[in-house]
């Protein structure tokens, strides 16, 4: 599910110049496409600027932004930017930032489905290293492929 999310429109790469840059340019695609609205975005950044918010760090660089469903999401989706360079969430040190994916999901479902599947990927350690070195969308897909 991940491969068919996290298409080469989904996928950017970028040097955002904060956090909130890098959220707004991950979830671009996703506005774009209509799968959330504007609204959504700005919840996201207004949750990680908030007390507390940093809880969508998840460890290891990597950023899992998201809001509930009827803060805007149309549809599911989900999208990833790696920026060229650490960035600090809420403008924490202790919180870096390597690669930010954005999530929207219509319901709880789709939400456990796909964190489930994100989680797969990113408790291999080889897997999160690999994805944290790609620097292009064919990499990412042969991080993405399926064992087997």
């Amino acid at each position: 599910m991940l491969e068919q999310h996290l298409t080469e429109d989904r996928v950017l790469f970028a040097d955002p110049a904060d956090w909130r840059e890098a959220v707004r340019e991950a979830a671009r695609p996703l506005v774009e496409d209509g799968s959330v609205e504007p609204r959504y975005v700005e919840k996201v950044l207004e949750t990680i600027a908030a007390p507390g918010g940093t809880y969508m760090d998840l460890g290891f660089g990597i950023t899992l932004a998201h809001s509930r469903p009827e803060e805007g999401v149309n549809r599911t989706a989900l999208s990833l930017l790696l920026p060229e360079r650490t960035l600090h969430l809420a403008d924490e040190e202790s919180h870096p930032v390597n690669a930010v994916f954005v999530l929207a999901a219509t319901g709880t479902q789709d939400h456990q489905q796909t964190m489930a599947e994100l989680a797969r990927l990113l408790m291999d350690a080889g897997s999160r290293t690999a994805l944290l070195a790609v620097r292009s969308y064919p990499e990412l897909t042969r991080i993405l492929q399926p064992a087997g």
